[in-house]
Parts: C-alpha cells; structure tokens; sequence
C-alpha cells in the first residue's frame, strides 16, 4: 500500500437530528484490504436526503459520518488497485458485491443482496470512514470507481454519483416524439434533468418551481423558468417531478398531452398523493417512478453535461 500523508482523517459526526455536527480525528487504516482504497476529498456536496436526516424526516444510525457525493485522490491503494493511485475520482454511492442476482443479472448493483451505502453506516461498522464530510474516505472493493477528465471541476464532478446518475436514470425513457419537457422542480435535480434533456434533443425544456432564486440558474441549463401556472394545459410530451412535493403531482398531469410519459423520483417524496381515477385514465399516459441512482450512469452511459453549451460554466 502507498503511505498516506497523514495518519489521520478530520470527520464530521451526526450525532443525531437537530444537534450540531462535531469534529473529530479518526485514524486512516494503515493496511488496506483488498480492492480498498484511501481517497483524500477535494470537495463534497450536501444531497437532500441528508438535509432530511438532519432534520430528522430520514433515519440513520448514530453516530455516523453522512454524505455520498464528493471527488477526490487516490493517495493509497491496495496491492490488487495501486493504478488508481494519484487519479482523481468520483465513485458510486453504494458498495456490491458482484455475485448475487441484483449484481449479476438485475443489473441493478445498488439493490445489492450486501448492499453497503457510503455516508449510512455508524461509526461502528467497517472502519469508520465511509462518509465524504471529512478529509479522507475508505473506498471498499466492490465500489465502481470513475477517473475525473481534468476539464471537469470539482464542482461538477461531485454530485455525479447521485443526482446526475438519479436523472439520467429519469430521462433515459422518453417519448416519441418529444418536442416539449416540463420539469417540476429547479433544484439540482432539476437543472441536471434539463441539462440531459436538452442534451437529448429536447427542443423545449420548461422548468418550474415558486423560488425566484432557483429559476434564476435555470437558463444556464438550456431551459426556461416559468412558473406552474404558466404552463398550458396538454403542453408536455413529459413531466418530470423531481420537487418532492406530492401536491405537484396533479398539476403535473394537467400539463401532460395524452399519450405522454410522467416520472417521479419518487424517493423524494415525504407526504402521499392523490390523484382521481378520471384525471388519470383521460391522460391516457405511461408513469414511471425511479426509486434510486444507478451508477452506469457515470460509467457506460457518457455523461453529456460537462461538454454541452447548456451547463459549460454552470456553477453550483
């Protein structure tokens, strides 16, 4: 294994909802099992899901490092995985095992009969450091693992793993035709959906949501802000709800052609929905929900994002 500058990581510790993270040193292993990795963290950025942790509205074990989303260097290896070292890299949320029937023939690795997910584990299981609010992070063997190209920031690279592969999941299945998109919620999910739809050819991508200030990076993605009440009835070829809100929903189908296709992350949301029989078998639509990221979505499947005049020079 290559030595690690430091002997230490700096953790911030979630001790439980509502009460203050507190840092903390933790020991960087000095050996490595095979397929792990050490990964010094250039930058992590906050998912919502743990915005809902902290606030008590998801829950994990405690004590526990959060965050999932992050990049950063290769700085020690173990001997079956030392060509990753000095490389910059993003990887998946989850940890599989490769052999189950999820892994093998779902395709499906995050549903993992072993599942072990990044920034969901107490202190006390594994070594600890499996949380990107910290300095350091033990990446573990069945990890996909992704090299950053160097014209891609920190900024971008991120949130790859999860809210770029969570709508690329989204958007894959699309319509035909699909000339015109709403997509109910500007926030990143919402501005990588727009990014990924106009990078599909979507002519007109229409991004709604009541904060001015969130419509304001919209254009930046190739899409238009407008709120709900703008939309005209059957404008949409599809809708996306990715706002998390269940009370969108409806208004979501009143925006959908007949024929069209609506999707919801729906993980996101925290209250039911409801929606009468009528409004839905006169839609005569398709609806589709994604549960969770994938992490193909930054491996086989190229990520149009960094490349396209819709997001190049986006900042988050």
């Amino acid at each position: 294994m290559n030595p690690v500058n430091a002997s230490h990581a700096r953790v911030a510790i979630f001790d439980g909802p509502g009460r203050p993270f507190r840092l903390a040193d933790l020991e960087i292993p000095s050996r490595l099992d095979p397929g792990e990795l050490v990964v010094e963290l250039s930058l992590a950025t906050i998912c919502g899901s743990d915005l809902h942790t902290h606030a008590g509205t998801r829950r994990e074990p405690t004590p526990c490092v959060l965050g999932h989303e992050g990049v950063g260097t290769v700085v020690a290896a173990a001997a079956d995985r030392t060509t990753w070292l000095g490389k910059r890299v993003t990887w998946s949320s989850t940890d599989s095992c490769g052999r189950c029937p999820a892994c093998t023939t779902w395709r499906l690795p995050q549903k993992c009969a072993r599942v072990f997910k990044y920034g969901h584990v107490s202190l006390n299981e594994a070594r600890g450091l499996h949380g990107s609010y910290a300095s350091h992070l033990v990446i573990r063997g069945g990890t996909h693992l992704v090299e950053v190209p160097d014209h891609v920031p920190d900024a971008v690279a991120a949130s790859l793993n999860c809210s770029l592969a969570t709508m690329a999941n989204v958007t894959e299945r699309l319509p035909d035709p699909c000339a015109v998109a709403v997509v109910q919620g500007a926030g990143l999910l919402g501005l990588h959906g727009c990014g990924l739809l106009r990078a599909a050819g979507v002519g007109r991508v229409i991004v709604v949501d009541p904060d001015e200030g969130r419509l304001a990076r919209v254009a930046e993605f190739g899409g238009e802000p407008a709120r709900s009440h703008e939309v005209p009835d059957r404008a949409a070829d599809v809708v996306i709800e990715v706002a998390g809100a269940a009370a969108v929903v409806p208004e979501g189908l009143r925006m959908l052609r007949p024929g069209g296709i609506t999707c919801s992350s729906a993980w996101c949301i925290h209250d039911r929905c409801s929606t009468s029989p009528a409004r839905r078998s006169s839609a005569a639509a398709s609806a589709c929900g994604v549960f969770t990221t994938t992490h193909p979505a930054t491996s086989t499947r190229r990520c149009p994002l960094p490349d396209t005049p819709h997001c190049r020079g986006a900042r988050w």
